[in-house]
Formats: C-alpha cells, structure tokens, sequence
C-alpha cells in the first residue's frame, strides 16, 4: 500500500510560498524581480500564485537574484520544483471532472486529517461502486455511461490512494440523518451501502457520527463541506463548499487578515465542532442498524404463518 501521496498542487503551493517569502526578504517588488529576469510580470504573478510551475534552471537564477545561497535551502526548493511538476495520477482524470474537483483531490491527497459534513448524501470516499454510480448519474454535466464509469473508477481509486495507504488520515463525518434513510438504488444497493458504512466506522482512523432527525435544524444545515489540515505547519487548512451548480476552494492563507470570514476554515472548522457534540458514536451506530434494518427483505405474514405451521399427522 503507497504512503501518504505528496501531490503536484501541494508542491506548488508550498514552492509559491517560500519563492514570495524570499522575494520578500531580498526587499524586491514583482516589477523589479520580472525585470531581472528578463520575465513579463505576469509570469512571476503566475509564479507566485502557483498556477503554473518553474524549471529547474528558471529557479536557480530566480534564487540567486534573491541571494539565497544556502547549498541545503536551494536543494531542498529545487526538489520542490521537480515534484510539482511531476505528472498527477489525477491527469487521467480531467476530461470528466472539473478543474477544481481535480485541485480538490491534489489537496485531499496530501492531508493528514479530513473533516466532512454532508446533509444529503455518503461521503465520496465511503461509497460503494454501486451506491456512486447511482450518484454520479445525477452529477452536472454530461451523463455518457462512459463518463459515469470513469467517475466511479475515479473515486474507487481516490479510496484506494487515502483509505488503503499505509499511513491513512484521520477522517471524521458528519452525516444527517436523511444520507442514510435515503434510498439509491435498489433496496440491495442501499443495504450494501449501509454495511460498508458500519462496517468502516470501525477503523481507528474513521468516525462517522449521524446527525438524527430529531434534533432539528442547524448551522450549515444545506451546505456539504470538507475541511482538510496537513502534516506540515506551512501548510494552511482547505476549505472545500460543494454547492449545486460550483465548488468553492478556500484556503486559510488566503482569508487570513479579513477579520470574521464566514467562509473561512476556521469558521466551518468551528460549526464542525458544534456537530460533533451533539452527536454520539453510540447513537450514531444505533441510526445506522435501523436504517439496514429498514431495507432488509420482510417477509409477509402469511408466509411466516405458513413456514412455521406445524405438519400435520398422517
């Protein structure tokens, strides 16, 4: 099983931040800098923003203009570059999901904990291939049965690479209760469903925590969120919003200084915290064998009657 994957997307935005930092203490404007180096200002803007990566001989120069000459911090941001520029196993994968899903996933990769709030539907990464091809069939877009396969081999694969992965992350879900009373699919499909998601939740790595109809609304009620943190300190936490018609990518740098964002990590991190306490695991579990319950065959009573009566005498 692979490690913890270290994305291209995550390589170019931690190699972003020190190049901006660098920039910075050398006491350079982007005006001066681009001028240097014989660049158009849009290319370091580029640069600096991480939408586009750097050679290797690009970089060098850049960093002896900022007179970073430690043998050790070159290398270390020299390898940097090399990573992002790296194929993703996710480039297969553009031509059916949007750019920023894809970003979404570089990011997810690299996380060391996932915190996931979804009000209608399982967790991308706790479906079954039956339940996510249900699911994807509904998804904006084109609905081929070629892009719907290649979606659901997308996420299979997604599971695979953060679930599998010797060093999994911590994730953590809340659910309301009408993800898991729902039904997609058949009653088959929708039972499978349900055992996987009791049968996950009992790795130490996994919480799946159930939000019961009985407690009524709440904050954040309509809006699926992720919010990811990283193993390195220099890596601020993610904020992913899933809304009907466009996904949001938010990150924590670039809120920071805006005062009381209610599209922050922070706040949603703070909302997620709220969910978990008025949920259980017990309760949680409890939900979840009612709802397989549920779709369990039942069997009429006649036919009940008729199997349990008893021969009679000949």
């Amino acid at each position: 099983m692979p490690g913890r994957d270290s994305d291209n997307s995550i390589q170019r935005r931690r190699l972003r931040g020190e190049l901006r930092n660098a920039r910075e203490r050398a006491g350079l404007t982007q005006q001066v800098v681009a001028e240097g180096m014989e660049w158009s200002p849009s290319k370091l803007i580029r640069i600096e923003a991480g939408t586009v990566g750097i050679s290797v001989n690009d970089l060098r120069a850049l960093l002896a203009l900022y007179q970073v000459t430690d043998k050790q911090a070159v290398e270390s941001l020299v390898q940097m570059a090399r990573e992002a520029r790296q194929r993703s196993w996710l480039h297969d994968y553009r031509s059916v999901a949007t750019p920023k899903y894809i970003s979404y996933l570089g990011y997810e990769a690299s996380a060391s904990t996932i915190r996931n709030f979804q009000p209608d539907v399982i967790p991308g990464l706790l479906q079954t291939e039956d339940y996510a091809d249900e699911i994807l069939r509904y998804l904006r877009g084109p609905k081929t049965q070629d892009r719907i396969d290649t979606l659901v081999r997308l996420r299979v694969e997604r599971q695979e690479r953060i679930l599998a992965r010797e060093n999994p992350p911590e994730l953590r879900c809340i659910l309301d209760e009408s993800t898991i009373r729902r039904r997609v699919g058949g009653a088959d499909t929708m039972r499978l469903q349900l055992e996987h998601l009791k049968s996950i939740s009992q790795r130490s790595n996994i919480t799946i925590r159930i939000i019961p109809f009985t407690h009524g609304f709440y904050r954040s009620i309509r809006v699926p969120y992720v919010v990811l943190e990283f193993p390195d300190p220099a890596d601020n936490n993610v904020l992913f919003l899933e809304y009907p018609e466009n996904d949001e990518i938010i990150r924590e740098d670039s809120t920071i200084g805006h005062g009381e964002d209610p599209t922050a990590p922070p706040t949603y991190l703070e909302i997620f915290g709220e969910l978990e306490r008025i949920t259980s695991d017990d309760e949680s579990r409890s939900l979840i064998e009612e709802a397989i319950q549920a779709v369990l065959p039942s069997v009429s009573p006649l036919v009940t009657k008729a199997r349990t009566k008893p021969p009679e005498a000949g």
